[in-house]
């Protein structure tokens, strides 16, 4: 199977590549559905770009709607899933953070304990009840950290894997293991 990872650009694109070592890189600026559609599976990457108006990123939102492949949402991809299920992007309260979170434990859906890399300055904290949730809390901010839809192959995480060493890899399997 072989994957397209949507760049966002991202400032973590080597870190990408090397752990999606089997899957080809697109720029969102230069998305095209009909090269989208030769590829089993989508990563959308993280990024700061804007993606909450309603002219942001329109053609590359219009396809994850309609699209039946499995789709791995990092850091902004996640928030990107959540902006197309019902959240809001929020930005309030939430200080960019930029660490490791040391132990976090992601139960029911993985059942262990990871060290994860996080950045990031906003979050999504409600999506629509097709989706099963963990939440974490930062300086007392409740955020969506890791959801999988219940009836389409999609799953977002806000943090990390790409820089999270050995437990990237893990979510990586996870996703290969489950989704595709």
């Amino acid at each position: 199977m072989k994957g397209i990872i949507i760049n966002h650009d991202t400032s973590y694109i080597s870190y990408l590549e090397k752990l999606f070592n089997d899957c080809d890189v697109i720029n969102y600026k230069n998305f095209d559905e009909v090269v989208v559609d030769n590829y089993d599976f989508i990563i959308l990457s993280g990024g700061e770009i804007n993606i909450s108006g309603k002219n942001d990123i329109v053609r590359e939102k219009e396809y994850l709607r309609q699209t039946n492949k499995p789709v791995l949402g990092i850091c902004l991809g996640h928030q990107i899933i959540g902006i197309l299920n019902g959240s809001n992007l929020r930005y309030d309260k939430l200080k960019e953070f930029d660490e490791i979170d040391k132990g976090f434990k992601i139960t029911p859906i993985l059942n262990t304990k990871l060290n994860l890399y996080y950045y990031h300055k906003c979050y999504i904290d409600n999506i629509s009840n097709d989706f099963t949730t963990i939440l974490d809390d930062h300086n007392g901010v409740k955020f969506i950290n890791l959801m999988e839809s219940k009836s389409r192959r999609i799953m977002g995480i806000q943090f990390h894997p790409e820089k999270s060493e050995k437990d990237g890899i893990f979510i990586k399997n996870y996703f290969y293991k489950n989704y595709l």
